[in-house]
């Protein structure tokens, strides 16, 4: 079973890969990716989403290692692995985060993954591989930043496909702080928006195995990554579709690394709260994909596991005075606590405002119509994702300790509101590159790279980055030959855009 190593060491590295996780090299096919978008306006959906307690999202999950098992060179066969993935929130609590006491849900993740009666073949002998998971993460309420990741992997080999000569291949945890915590989301989400941050990441591994020492997969040390949404619309990957219906509004969210690298994408679904695809591939010769199949949210009514997700029974929802704000500036924070589909408000209910960058706490009560008002000052603090579409992008929560239900939204600094303020932002232009039917997203850090027979497209935003609505125009693009295209804008409502593509 020596030449076994090679295929366990590389299914350990794929799932390292977690869709919370760090995400390795992808493209897509879709050449036709990237359409004119109309201006989506300010749109809560597209604001940091809530979760309770009981929250749960199921994944029909897909590796491929046919290419690991042929670049190994062993004498080894396996279909593909699939099996499902639950996660689910399972609590909320409090965790100290560089002396800020930070409000976190903890997301439980298991998973089973089987290649199936005689799906398998090692070393001349045939059978069934299987691959446990279980996991934690903690995440950070206000913007679903990871703080921690740890998970247990258990893979097995049922030699001849039975259990009890069952061959215990591994047995690994590993547990992966982010320090600041990694956000792969920047809210409120529009496409063309890009972040980046900077920050420290360690990973301690400790387990059994025969084949192989554990803790050769400790590792530590800093990484720059960045973030750009390239697409909204349908999931897919121009060849499957997820089996959930009620995610055709989904952001593509690209990430690659400090040189460039790209480290896969995921599709965030605003009506599911969560994700509703991720791929992840690598050079070394695995695929894995997650393709949400349900979605079954806690205290809700009117849901359909694979489709619709209802809505809340009980809700908290949040309106700031104005869509952006200056740095030191006040603003009127109003939320209403209400029971569904009734209306009914929330009255004298004690609950907490925590605007928790500056360490702001507060504590008001519902009045008789279950709302609550509060002078915020923003003050002049600053997130650790510096982007493309404003100055920072801070998160508030409203709370009721008493139930654990949660309302949040997004404090939008900008240094230059103005009452209107259309500019052609050239950070949040999407540069694809289609070769040989394959397409790719240029960006400075991966480079423009081109050859004769490539078709490059260019996704062009008119942002409107002042408070009022912006009359209609037009938008002219000057290409490299001289040649003149002008394209109609619409009006366009604050803080959104239109796009022309090229």
């Amino acid at each position: 079973m020596t030449q076994l190593r090679p295929i366990v060491l590389g299914l350990i590295f794929l799932m390292l890969a977690s869709p919370l996780g760090a995400m390795v090299t992808s493209t897509s096919n879709l050449a036709d990716e990237h359409q004119p978008m109309n201006a989506e306006g300010w749109d809560k959906d597209i604001d940091v989403p809530t979760w309770r307690i009981g929250d749960e999202w199921v994944y029909d999950t897909n590796f491929d290692v046919a290419q690991l098992i042929a670049q190994a060179n062993v004498s080894a066969s396996l279909n593909a692995l699939t099996g499902e993935t639950s996660y689910e929130i399972t609590d909320i609590l409090f965790i100290t985060i560089d002396g800020i006491q930070t409000l976190a849900y903890v997301l439980e993740i298991d998973g089973s993954f089987t290649s199936g009666n005689s799906g398998a073949t090692l070393e001349g002998v045939s059978g069934r591989l299987n691959i446990g998971y279980q996991g934690e993460d903690l995440v950070r309420v206000r913007d679903l930043a990871v703080i921690n990741s740890e998970f247990t992997l258990d893979v097995t080999f049922d030699p001849l496909n039975l259990g009890f000569l069952r061959q215990y291949i591994a047995e690994i945890t590993f547990d992966t702080f982010y320090d600041p915590p990694k956000e792969k989301y920047d809210f409120p989400l529009h496409l063309g928006d890009q972040w980046y941050m900077p920050f420290q990441s360690g990973t301690g591994v400790t387990g059994t195995s025969d084949y192989f020492d554990p803790s050769e997969f400790d590792t530590s040390g800093g990484e720059n990554n960045s973030w750009q949404i390239t697409a909204n619309g349908i999931p897919t990957d121009g060849s499957k579709n997820i089996q959930y219906t009620g995610c055709d509004d989904s952001y593509k969210i690209n990430e690659v690394n400090a040189t460039g690298v790209s480290l896969g994408y995921n599709w965030y679904c605003p009506a599911v709260r969560f994700n509703s695809w991720i791929t992840i591939t690598n050079a070394a010769g695995f695929t894995i994909d997650w393709l949400l199949k349900e979605y079954n949210p806690a205290d809700s009514y009117g849901v359909s596991a694979g489709s619709t997700p209802g809505t809340r029974n009980v809700e908290i929802d949040i309106d700031m005075q104005f869509l952006a704000t200056l740095p030191d500036s006040e603003q009127t924070l109003t939320a209403s606590y209400t029971t569904s589909p009734s209306g009914t408000p929330q009255a004298n209910k004690n609950l907490q405002i925590r605007y928790e960058l500056d360490s702001h706490l507060a504590s008001p009560t519902t009045d008789g119509n279950g709302e609550i008002t509060h002078l915020l000052n923003v003050s002049d603090v600053v997130d650790t994702t510096p982007s493309s579409d404003d100055y920072t992008s801070n998160g508030v929560i409203v709370w009721d300790p008493a139930t654990d239900i949660i309302g949040a939204t997004t404090v939008v600094i900008d240094l230059s509101v103005v009452a209107v303020d259309l500019v052609a932002q050239a950070d949040s232009i999407i540069v694809t590159r289609v070769r040989e039917g394959e397409s790719s997203i240029l960006s400075r850090v991966t480079g423009y790279g081109a050859l004769p027979g490539d078709m490059i497209s260019f996704s062009i935003p008119a942002q409107n980055r002042g408070v009022l609505t912006s009359p209609a125009t037009e938008m002219e693009v000057i290409t490299p030959d001289g040649t003149s295209i002008r394209e109609n804008i619409p009006a366009i409502s604050s803080y959104s855009e239109q796009r022309i593509t090229v």
